[in-house]
């Protein structure tokens, strides 16, 4: 308690009145002197922003699904942790936001991907995201409960420390005995001290009368000398022991908890009365000069952290710019775009790692990132529209060339004909794709009008020929002895002794059209049992039945037409797989803070590993592709 004739220790008291706001419990510690407040360094700024800069680093919740953030919110409800919880409570929400963000994204892209109208594009978040939202509102709620209830228990307070005023008052007014006095001034004291805080606005006059009236007390003590010196010496104990207490603060590893404790050893400083006068200036400058240790330990350990986080905006900037640079980049091809996604995410992975910036610029770093992120992906979406359209007018095109051919299905002008649905044919191969649910109904149709043209002028020129049954008798002769030949143990002059079986089967000419497919059926049913016999492993086997396809191909009469489709499927069937690994490669990112990561990671490998040794079949067609061609001259 301070002795209101006192001057020389309220004129250089180093602490301010107290600030009893609902907000921010802590406040009610904060006791430095507004007369004076220049006299300890750094305390021009407010103790309430210094103790928001200290708290502890508060979790960014970037690595977090929304299961698990659920999960967090859950145990936390069932906590007595509600209130301070409340900032990462917000950090939380942000979050909350972009899962929100992403999955529509993503849902999106894959809605695009299929074929879907962007018009019709309908989000509903998943399970998993409406649990998390479910436990945001009851957060929101007990937060809001909590709050309500302090905001009564502030009024509770106001009144009681009100009613602690009053007793003060008549205490001075009435009683009589200088003793009984002081043990009800003490008593009264602790009472004071022991009510919690009041409304922020009531405050300062509830504590100018409650000062007031203390002084006056010990104004009225005075005339009794005896029990006011051993008052006074009392008083100089308990600050000799606030100063031990205050000097202990220097050495407490927490800055934040150190902030914390000595602003209530400021408010037991103030509510502590008088010392004797000779003590008065030396035990309040020692403390004061201890209080200002303290207050720039706190302003050392600020500006090292705001030079770390300074280094970290100029981090978070760079991180912006080399996004920023991607997501303005005009991309003209799916591939294009998914090549830059790597950079994307790595860069993502980059800005987790950043610890975080000053204050002022921690919202819009991190807005600023986000925008650029986002407008990259955006890209995606246009460029899957553009795809979109390009596979619909595709698919309109490929229309055309079926009612082209329909058309001309049923003409009896063979020769015409022929050319002209040949030319039909080289078109539809020039036209690119269309969407995956249409490309196998309107081949089957174009296809349909070709066969119906085509095996009506094989079965108008069959029986222009006797030979074609001899040629089918000779061929089931062919087929029965291939079926009792014994392979050479030459790997080499087995492929020989094929490749003139092949030969002798094409050189014997036209069939009947009804006999056909089975007699070919047969015929490379005999060649496979052949070949079974060879005891050759499995890859030697695919290269010598994929020879031997090839070397059907060159003896067709549209060899090179034949040719170039099949290096065309082969090319692409080898970029599709490609573009499958590169995406389950990508993806094992996401899985790897997974409940179950090391089993989805064995699952995923095993899926890459089995494309890879497809592509290498692949790649080994193409070379044989390639040989062919140049058999040709090609």
């Amino acid at each position: 308690m301070i002795l209101h004739s006192d001057e020389t220790e309220n004129s250089v008291h180093p602490v301010n009145p107290p600030d009893h706001s609902a907000k921010n419990p802590i406040e009610e510690h904060e006791l430095h002197d507004n007369s004076s407040s220049d006299e300890i360094k750094g305390e021009d700024a407010s103790e309430k922003e210094a103790l928001a800069e200290l708290e502890e680093e508060i979790e960014s919740y970037d690595n977090h699904d929304a299961s698990s953030l659920a999960k967090i919110l859950h145990e936390v409800l069932q906590s007595d942790r509600i209130r301070e919880f409340r900032k990462q409570f917000n950090v939380l929400k942000k979050r909350f936001r972009d899962l929100l963000e992403e999955e529509k994204n993503k849902l999106y892209s894959a809605y695009l991907e299929d074929g879907g109208k962007p018009e019709d594009f309908f989000y509903t978040p998943s399970e998993a995201l409406n649990k998390l939202k479910d436990g945001i509102r009851k957060y929101s709620d007990r937060l809001n409960e909590i709050r309500k209830k302090e905001e009564q228990q502030l009024q509770a307070n106001f009144l009681a420390k009100q009613d602690v005023v009053h007793e003060l008052k008549n205490l001075i007014t009435e009683e009589s005995d200088i003793k009984k006095a002081f043990e009800k001034f003490h008593t009264l004291r602790e009472k004071w001290s022991s009510i919690g805080p009041v409304p922020a606005n009531l405050a300062e006059e509830l504590w100018k009368n409650y000062k007031f009236y203390s002084d006056k007390f010990y104004e009225f003590v005075q005339i009794n000398k005896e029990l006011y010196e051993v008052e006074l010496k009392k008083n100089l104990e308990i600050k000799q022991h606030l100063i031990r207490r205050t000097e202990g603060l220097l050495k407490m590893p927490s800055i934040q908890k150190s902030i914390e404790l000595l602003h209530s050893i400021q408010k037991e400083w103030r509510e502590t009365g008088p010392v004797p006068k000779e003590h008065t200036k030396s035990i309040f400058e020692k403390f004061k000069e201890t209080v200002q240790k303290v207050y720039e330990r706190r302003d050392d350990f600020l500006k090292a952290r705001e030079a770390e986080r300074q280094k970290n905006l100029e981090i978070k900037t760079a991180l912006c710019e080399k996004m920023e640079a991607i997501a303005s980049v005009n991309y003209k091809s799916l591939p294009e775009w998914k090549k830059n996604e790597i950079e994307v995410q790595n860069l993502d992975e980059a800005w987790k790692k950043t610890g975080r910036v000053p204050e002022q610029y921690n919202e819009s770093i991190w807005e600023r990132f986000k925008l650029a992120r986002r407008e990259f992906y955006k890209k995606k979406h246009a460029l899957l529209k553009q795809i979109q359209e390009e596979l619909k007018q595709n698919y309109e095109k490929k229309v055309k060339l079926c009612e082209k051919a329909e058309a001309l299905q049923h003409s009896t002008d063979w020769k015409n004909t022929t050319h002209q649905l040949l030319n039909l044919q080289n078109e539809w191969k020039k036209i690119g794709p269309v969407e995956r649910k249409k490309s196998d109904e309107i081949w089957a149709r174009f296809r349909a009008a070709c066969d119906t043209f085509f095996h009506a002028k094989e079965q108008y020129f069959a029986g222009q020929s006797d030979r074609e049954a001899a040629n089918l008798e000779a061929k089931k002769a062919l087929i029965e002895k291939i079926n009792t030949l014994v392979p050479a143990e030459s790997i080499e002059e087995n492929l020989q002794l094929i490749k003139s079986l092949q030969q002798e089967w094409n050189e014997i000419g036209f069939v009947p059209v009804k006999e056909k497919n089975a007699i070919e059926k047969s015929f490379q049913q005999a060649l496979n049992g052949l070949m079974a016999k060879m005891n050759m492993d499995q890859d030697k086997r695919f290269r010598m039945e994929y020879k031997l396809k090839l070397e059907q191909m060159l003896q067709a009469p549209n060899a090179e037409a034949l040719l170039k489709e099949e290096r065309t499927y082969v090319g692409n069937r080898i970029r599709k797989l490609q573009d499958e690994i590169t995406q389950i490669e990508n993806n094992l990112g996401f899985f790897k803070h997974a409940k179950d990561a090391d089993q989805i990671r064995k699952q995923y490998e095993g899926k890459i590993e089995s494309l890879k040794n497809e592509v290498s079949h692949l790649e080994e067609k193409r070379q044989l592709i390639k040989n062919a061609f140049q058999k040709m001259g090609k």
